[in-house]
């Protein structure tokens, strides 16, 4: 930056006024070179607008011949009621979904009747088995779809136009809502895999259980401890290896952490429904009157903003060089005024009175300030490039610094006994790096029935 007390005015470089006209004649075509392109582009917009008026036609006719279920987005309230079937559907399957494990009967094989049906564990695990992980894999899969119709939607300009806006209100709400409803899914399907542990569960030593599902969108693991008694106190190594083998992941629980019936679920998601519940998502609205170049979406304000900022900074520059060229020349005056009044004196001695006169303080040589010609211009290009950067980022560091998201206390760090935690998918073997990875660490509630095995 340009400081009168500093060496940058006085190790300025100068270009003539010829290679100063040069330079504005190049930036004036690119101006011009900037205009005509924008041109293109707003005429590109207006086709482009036209495409999407059809896309949207196009759209609405192909929802009407799928006939797949899903509501039309553009209505929230045909969403809410997607919404409320899904979970009205679910209880009644929930409903009809039997334990298998009530119709084992190890002595249908004790007879010759060759129709007698074959009701042994084997058989009935092989057979009888449902697995809720499918239904809710198609419950989850309709919310993604109606999720990423609705962003189709929020990108067509057209229909932002077409839509009220106390409906595009509602619109972003239930789109709230759907993202919680995927969040309610994993719950729900975690307690219905919890009521029914004996059915869905598989244990091996009588202390463990495990339950698996995975597909494309997500992948969940459940590991928890039967209600037997454990001495946690007299395990060999004061921790517990928790191997989630659908996810990928393995956790090390402490002993500090350890309850009886303690239950862990693990979910690996291949999108992201957490991201919406951060303070930072969305992005904040800027309410200052000064914007950074680099900040600028209109190329030619941005290209004539850097013009004058250019002329401001070359013309601030040329002032202070020329103030210190006349400071200079002020204080070699003086120099040379009390030189010649103190060699008057010198040669003269006492005044006439005899009394001696207070000795003239003649200042020190200062070091030679350049003239600046005339038709000459300072060299100020890196000193706008440096101004544009600190701008750039002092404007972030007011608008965009996290010490601006009045986070609270419980969103800065999570408690290890009820808590989300994400984990670093690069350093976990198997793990998509693209993908979203949470582990939930959560006590039984009290309606749960706790692990049991009999």
């Amino acid at each position: 930056m340009v400081k009168e007390s500093g060496t940058y005015a006085e190790t300025t470089v100068l270009i003539s006024e010829a290679e100063m006209m040069e330079r504005q004649k190049n930036y004036t075509i690119r101006m011009h070179d900037i205009a005509a392109a924008c041109s293109t582009f707003r005429k590109a917009l207006l086709h482009f607008r036209l495409l999407e008026e059809e896309r949207s036609n196009q759209e609405r006719w192909d929802q009407f011949l799928r006939c797949d279920g899903l509501p039309k987005v553009r209505s929230p309230i045909e969403i809410r009621t997607f919404l409320a079937k899904i979970r009205h559907f679910e209880e009644i399957e929930t409903k009809n979904s039997i334990d298998w494990t009530m119709g084992v009967d190890e002595r249908s094989i004790l007879t010759q009747d060759i129709y007698k049906k074959d009701l042994t564990r084997p058989v009935l695990q092989r057979t009888a088995v449902d697995n809720p992980g499918s239904y809710f894999e198609s419950n989850l899969k309709k919310c993604m779809d109606v999720l990423q119709q609705v962003d189709i939607l929020m990108d067509n300009e057209v229909e932002m136009e077409r839509m009220q806006k106390n409906v595009l209100t509602d619109l972003l709400e239930v789109y709230r809502d759907v993202q919680l409803e995927i969040e309610s899914l994993f719950d729900r399907l975690t307690y219905r895999i919890l009521r029914m542990q004996k059915a869905y569960m598989k244990s091996v030593n009588g202390i463990v259980a495990r339950w698996s599902h995975s597909c494309d969108l997500w992948r969940m693991d459940l590991w928890g401890l039967y209600n037997v008694p454990i001495l946690f106190q007299q395990l060999e190594v004061p921790l517990m290896m928790v191997d989630f083998k659908e996810t990928g992941v393995k956790v090390q629980v402490p002993q500090s952490a350890l309850w009886d019936c303690l239950t862990i679920r693990c979910v690996h998601t291949s999108f992201d429904h957490q991201s919406p519940q951060a303070k930072s998502y969305e992005p904040l609205t800027v309410d200052s009157a000064f914007m950074p170049n680099a900040g600028l979406t209109d190329m030619e304000e941005s290209v004539v903003g850097e013009w004058l900022m250019q002329n401001d900074i070359q013309e601030e520059t040329l002032n202070i060089m020329n103030r210190r060229r006349a400071e200079y020349e002020e204080l070699m005056q003086l120099i040379v005024e009390r030189t010649e009044q103190a060699a008057k004196e010198a040669k003269f001695g006492k005044g006439g009175d005899g009394d001696k006169r207070p000795k003239i303080v003649i200042p020190k040589v200062p070091k030679a300030v350049p003239l600046v010609p005339q038709g000459m211009y300072p060299e100020i290009f890196n000193e706008f490039l440096f101004r544009e950067e600190d701008q750039y980022k002092q404007f972030l560091r007011t608008y965009f610094h996290p010490d601006n998201l009045s986070l609270t206390p419980e969103e800065t760090y999570n408690d290890f006994g009820q808590a989300i935690y994400s984990l670093n998918p690069h350093s976990l073997e198997g793990s998509n790096k693209d993908a979203m990875l949470f582990v939930y660490i959560k006590r039984l509630l009290n309606e749960i029935r706790p692990l049991s095995y009999s």
